[in-house]
């Protein structure tokens, strides 16, 4: 939800430096397009690719958390079926969390939700850096 509100205001201060520029340059020559007209254009291009990267950040980031996790839990201890995988992935976000689970906890799935909160605020920031470039 920032990062949202950030690349909109990055877009509305990109629009009033196009729109500023082109009405600076209307004095000395006549546009073929109005001053509004190049402002949107520069906000739009601006959001443009941050928000494709966001979209595909979205896309892929469930995908990409399954197999990092996939690589913590032992062989043994990683379930067959889709469904008791996602219960298993449900019950290391909530250690990671804070929040309790029923049962007793493994030392892979402490050792696990340890990871997830390092790559979750890693994943933050080299969000906020992608969006912002």
């Amino acid at each position: 939800m920032v990062l949202a509100l950030v690349l909109l205001a990055l877009m509305a201060l990109m629009y009033q430096l196009a729109w500023g520029r082109s009405r600076r340059q209307a004095l000395q020559e006549r546009p073929h397009s109005r001053a509004h007209y190049y402002g949107i254009w520069v906000a739009f291009w601006c959001a443009l690719p941050a928000v494709a990267l966001l979209l595909l950040w979205q896309l892929l980031e469930p995908w990409a958390w399954r197999a990092v996790l996939a690589m913590h839990v032992p062989e043994s201890q990683l379930p067959v079926d889709a469904l008791a995988q996602t219960q298993q992935l449900a019950r290391i976000k909530s250690l990671a969390s804070g929040y309790g689970v029923v049962g007793e906890v493994q030392p892979f799935e402490q050792a696990a939700a340890d990871h997830w909160q390092q790559l979750s605020q890693l994943a933050l920031v080299t969000k906020w850096i992608l969006a912002m470039l």
